[in-house]
């Protein structure tokens, strides 16, 4: 009998983690239906039940954000991630309902968001 051994991930979360893994690296930069591919892998998630709302739009505004403000990724592909913070974004607030916690947080996310520095991406080193 197998004890102890680690249940193997549902193939679908997988997928969005590799999704994510190809976000943040801009694995595909001149793809940015990778970013929706992204948004509707989570959202099957959530329809499977194997992901909770609040960690959905949590992973994914955490995840947009860090590829946005990376100077190390391509500008117009930090410009695609920015584009689509609003989707998590608005998805916490209107989880946030009656939790003073969570609205709190939700506005702090949307300072934060506004008083975001861009900086310019960094030209990759000569070969």
């Amino acid at each position: 009998m197998l004890q102890n051994t680690p249940c193997p991930a549902h193939p679908a979360l997988e997928c969005w983690r590799w999704l994510a893994f190809k976000i943040a690296c801009a694995l595909e930069p001149d793809s940015p239906e990778l970013l929706d591919r992204y948004l509707d892998a989570g959202a099957q998630l959530l329809r499977l039940g194997l992901i909770d709302e609040r960690e959905l739009a949590e992973q994914t505004l955490d995840l947009l954000y860090r590829s946005a403000c990376e100077v190390l990724l391509p500008w117009h592909w930090r410009c695609q991630c920015l584009d689509r913070l609003f989707l998590p974004l608005e998805a916490l607030a209107r989880l946030s309902g009656q939790d003073p916690q969570l609205q709190g947080r939700v506005r702090s996310l949307r300072v934060r968001l506004a008083c975001t520095e861009m900086l310019p991406s960094e030209a990759p080193p000569p070969f």
